[in-house]
């Protein structure tokens, strides 16, 4: 199972501040997880700020880990 990570850099309404979002999804292989970067580099463009793919090792979830 593989980790899939990624921030978004974007501008608030207020005083014009620049933000980041961060979020993170599951992916079963390394295969599907450089898709989904792929992917999110086509949606974000360059309001990617930065992204990163992880195994998992170990986790409180046993379904994360099995795979």
């Amino acid at each position: 199972m593989q980790l899939v990570f990624h921030r978004i850099k974007f501008t608030t309404n207020i005083a014009d501040q620049t933000t980041y979002k961060d979020d993170w999804q599951l992916c079963d292989t390394k295969d599907e997880a450089r898709q989904q970067i792929l992917a999110l580099q086509n949606i974000h463009g360059d309001s990617l700020d930065s992204w990163g793919i992880a195994a998992i090792t170990d986790a409180s979830e046993k379904s994360w880990v099995e795979k």
